[in-house]
């Protein structure tokens, strides 16, 4: 599967990932903090799909010659800076979540989880914040996505 083949957005009415597997262990997580349990986020993590927030639709990005974007590193991606300047990605993992954050909707592409790590790692990102608004969620630190883009279990 292509990359563009992972291009989501709101208005296009493209179906996007649910993660109930990956929701339940970031539930159970919040009340048994356990190496197990983390160890199955971690795998959990290399097989879903998350939606990662874009300032405006892929076909509003293009290269500086006016061609549309090519490739994955090259994609604009919605990030912030922590309070110490440090680059954070968002990861949702599903509408709802994105919904909490940002009730009027985002552009988004979805992305399997290791190509996710592996951008961030191109990018430099310190962390990523999954379901920064809930219902449930966390931070993965810059260890955590240098790890995972590796395809290894922290």
């Amino acid at each position: 599967m292509g990359f563009f083949d992972f291009l989501k957005g709101k208005k296009q009415g493209s179906e996007a990932p649910e993660n109930p597997v990956l929701i339940k262990i970031i539930t159970e997580l919040a009340k048994n903090p356990g190496v197990e349990v983390r160890r199955a986020l971690y795998h959990e993590f290399l097989k879903s799909r998350f939606l990662v927030p874009m300032p405006v639709s892929l076909e509003n990005q293009s290269q500086p010659d006016g061609k549309p974007t090519p490739t994955p590193s090259s994609v604009q991606l919605l990030s912030q800076r922590g309070p110490k300047g440090e680059l954070i990605w968002m990861a949702f993992t599903d509408e709802k979540a994105l919904s909490q954050w940002r009730s009027a909707g985002s552009h988004y592409l979805v992305l399997p989880g290791t190509q996710l790590f592996h951008m961030a790692v191109e990018n430099q990102v310190d962390s990523v914040l999954v379901n920064c608004a809930g219902p449930v969620g966390g931070q993965v630190s810059k260890a955590e996505i240098q790890m995972l883009a590796e395809g290894k279990i922290p």
